[in-house]
């Protein structure tokens, strides 16, 4: 199922562990859909590359750290675990 507000990954206090991956599968049309990472210090950073329009699928490696995800508009994003 599709998610259309913000979220944090994972949802839980603590980060992934090393080496984890997941699908990032994004369906936003002419809106736009945002990831940032959680710094050091706490905060959210942007990633340089985004925000993204359209329809694009990516694979990060997630490991050891805290992510957000904010759609805008009608945009739709799905974050699958893969390992």
């Amino acid at each position: 199922m599709p998610y259309t507000t913000q979220e944090i990954f994972p949802a839980h206090a603590g980060n992934y562990p090393p080496g984890k991956k997941v699908r990032l599968a994004i369906e936003a049309g002419a809106d736009d859909v945002a990831i940032a990472f959680e710094s050091d210090a706490g905060t959210f950073v942007d990633l340089d590359e985004g925000p993204w329009t359209g329809t694009k699928t990516f694979v990060l490696e997630v490991g050891g750290g805290r992510w957000r995800v904010t759609p805008s508009g009608a945009a739709q994003y799905s974050w699958i675990e893969i390992n």
